[in-house]
């Protein structure tokens, strides 16, 4: 009879917790939040203008900074 190998049989139950969790992490009633018909506002703004000390106008967020040009803040915000 083969022995089993305590490092394969830990990575397994690793991986089968992780994809039940992965699985189980949203429910059917999350499914209205969601809307696929929202619209986006983007804006370039410039990092001593609008993003000093961590921090981006009011209803802005954040969601691109290029390295090619590091003086400017790629930010969005919802409008509809």
């Amino acid at each position: 009879m083969k022995s089993m190998d305590i490092k394969s049989f830990l990575i397994g139950i690793l991986f089968t917790s992780t994809v039940i969790f992965g699985v189980a992490a949203t429910s059917k009633s999350d499914a209205g939040v969601w809307d696929p018909k929202q619209e986006w506002e983007f804006r370039r703004m410039a990092r001593e203008i609008g993003f000093t000390n961590k921090t981006v106008e009011e209803g802005w967020e954040p969601v691109a900074i290029y390295l090619q040009d590091p003086d400017y803040v790629w930010a969005r915000r919802r409008v509809k």
